[in-house]
């Protein structure tokens, strides 16, 4: 039987060579999720969360206020933040995306 253990240990490894002293206690992997504007409840503290896949666009977008958003583009790269306090959406893309996200719940 197949295990999940080598996926693991890949995703260890990715936040480890990036920031080794993070901890977390869950990491999520969305394929093609896009996600309306939202908090993460169960977040405790910053995350952090990169974008890969073939896609353009894509990143996050923060809402500054009801006027203003932000959007942050992390293909590639490293987004630290903290969910639970900063509304956040999936920002438009087309193609395949795939975010890696490191967080601790409560």
């Amino acid at each position: 039987q197949p295990t999940k253990k080598p996926i693991w240990d890949l995703l260890k490894k990715l936040i480890n060579t990036h920031n080794p002293s993070f901890k977390y206690t869950s990491i999520l992997v969305n394929n093609d999720v896009k996600t309306e504007y939202h908090f993460d409840r169960n977040n405790n503290g910053n995350s952090y969360c990169i974008g890969i896949g073939n896609f353009k666009g894509g990143g996050i977008d923060f809402k500054v206020d009801d006027k203003q958003v932000k959007n942050i583009d992390n293909r590639d790269r490293w987004l630290y933040y903290n969910g639970k306090e900063w509304e956040h959406k999936t920002a438009s893309y087309t193609g395949n995306r795939y975010a890696i996200i490191y967080y601790s719940k409560k």
